[in-house]
Order: structure tokens, then sequence, then C-alpha cells
């Protein structure tokens, strides 16, 4: 089998201003027939970090990286564990994605 599996976070705005954003996952599984995409659920992130991150530039830094600098006990490649009291770390938000992508194919 040959599949390409690409995966990408990133914080989308909401229009709701309890929750003005949030971290969700992107999943885009390929064969070369046909494409299956899927998406984390999104994991709430703090705004002031949010808002640092912009201001240093997304080009420069990622808003895990700011948070952690912040924030002890916090990783940088998974903030959503920190967020959600370690209940739902960042990997297996991404694990259900993939399988979720690929039951498409079944």
């Amino acid at each position: 089998f040959n599949y390409f599996v690409a995966i990408e976070n990133g914080i989308i705005e909401t229009q709701d201003s309890s929750v003005p954003y949030l971290d969700v996952g992107w999943v885009v599984i390929e064969d070369k027939n046909q494409r299956w995409y899927a998406t984390t659920g999104g994991v709430p992130f703090p705004e002031k970090f949010v808002q640092e991150a912009r201001t240093i530039g997304f080009d420069k830094t990622t808003c895990g990286a700011v948070m952690s600098s912040s924030l002890a006990g916090c990783n940088s490649k998974d903030p959503h564990s920190y967020l959600t009291y370690s209940l739902v770390p960042r990997e297996d938000l991404l694990y259900w994605a993939i399988l979720s992508a690929l039951g498409q194919k079944l």
C-alpha cells in the first residue's frame, strides 16, 4: 500500500467570544486515486498566547511555543495535554482523525 499522509495543526478563530480560538488538526490521506480528509476535535486555546504569537509572527513561532515558555509543564509540541489536564494529548487527537480519514476508504 502506498499512502501519503499529511498532518497540520492550526489555530482557527471562532465567532464565539467565550472561546475565541481553537487548535484544530487537519489530516489528509491520499493514494494514487483518492483523498480522504478529517479534522481533530478543537481544543480551546488561550487568547493571550495566540495574540503574543501573532505579535512575534506565526512565521517565527507557534502558539504552543509561546504558551510553553510561560507555563511550567507545558510541552510546546503538545499544549493539548496541558489544556485538557492530560486527558487528551495531541497524539490521541490525531490518532482518531487518522482513523476517521481511513474509515472513509472502507
